[in-house]
């Protein structure tokens, strides 16, 4: 499909949709989310709009984050919509085609990555600020293109890493994915319509990001295929940096599958055969699963206002002029 067509777009996102995509985050990613938005000083009442929303995971999150505000939630996808409406009876969830509430404007609004995926980004921003009173503010959570991040040091090694083409795409994005901007892109977009970048944060410099290509073994192989290198020391690089992300997600196995092991609704005799195995390994397993948790936690505590992160939070405030 051509995500750059609106039509094709909202047709590719019912379909992700219908199959539970996006459908839950980790807790640790939803508490970082809270305690930004809690660190902002809002006012203590309001009302709120979660541009993107999906199934309403994050209009969730502001909500418990901002208890006295009215928040909203709006998405392209009328399944998404219809989920979390089901999902968050305490929030407000409205497609965004719905001309019921073209001319509603929000003292803050939120969106969570969903400016990689949008199909203009100019039309997208003018939608968002339509939406924005006057004096207002937004918070926006995406894939940061800034460099000296563990990722973007990875597509320095291979051919066509970053694909200028696609507004800077990394090459082993989201297929939904279609560009990744960086702090400076994304400032002058919001520029233009007198919002002015007030605070910023950063997540996933390294160990973030080593536990985010650790969660599916597909991220390791894709991303480190020693084929794509530039030259020979770039493929030489990437073959080490595979063997030793594969050694790690080895290790660290048993200890997710004991973690998923509880919260399991149905356990049959070949999970409870993995699980045996699993026991034995997991003093281990567990430490280096911790470690590399522990860490990437620390990382985000101490270095969250680094900008050699993957992933940004920019929060911009609008000026009156």
């Amino acid at each position: 499909m051509d995500l750059y067509n609106q039509e094709e777009s909202i047709q590719f996102y019912e379909k992700r949709y219908a199959k539970g995509y996006m459908d839950e985050w980790e807790p640790a990613k939803k508490q970082r989310v809270w305690e930004i938005i809690k660190d902002l000083n809002l006012p203590d009442t309001g009302e709120a709009l979660d541009f993107g929303c999906g199934t309403g995971v994050f209009t969730e999150v502001i909500k418990k984050a901002l208890p006295h505000w009215r928040v909203y939630g709006t998405d392209i996808s009328a399944t998404a919509i219809d989920r979390a409406t089901e999902r968050h009876t305490d929030c407000n969830f409205f497609v965004l085609s719905d001309n019921n509430f073209k001319n509603k404007k929000f003292e803050f609004l939120f969106t969570h990555h969903v400016l990689e995926h949008v199909y203009s980004i100019n039309n997208v921003i003018e939608e968002i600020v339509n939406f924005m009173k006057p004096s207002s503010s937004c918070l926006h959570i995406l894939p940061c293109g800034n460099s000296g991040s563990f990722e973007h040091k990875i597509c320095l090694l291979t051919r066509n890493g970053i694909n200028k083409d696609l507004e800077g795409r990394f090459f082993f994005e989201d297929e939904g994915h279609v560009r990744r901007l960086n702090t400076e892109q994304m400032s002058l977009l919001l520029k233009h319509h007198n919002l002015i970048l007030n605070k910023e944060y950063y997540a996933h410099q390294y160990y973030g990001a080593i536990n985010w290509i650790l969660s599916n073994r597909e991220h390791i192989m894709r991303m480190t295929n020693p084929v794509d290198g530039l030259n020979l020391i770039s493929k030489f690089k990437l073959l080490i940096l595979r063997a030793w992300l594969i050694l790690i997600y080895i290790l660290i196995r048993p200890a997710n599958y004991v973690k998923k092991f509880k919260e399991r609704t149905k356990v049959g005799i070949k999970q409870y055969i993995f699980l045996s195995i699993g026991i034995f390994l997991y003093p281990l397993s567990a430490l280096v699963y911790n470690y590399i948790k522990d860490k990437s936690e620390q990382e985000w505590r101490l270095k969250k206002t680094y900008r050699n992160g993957s992933e940004m939070y920019l929060y911009y405030k609008r000026i009156q002029k």
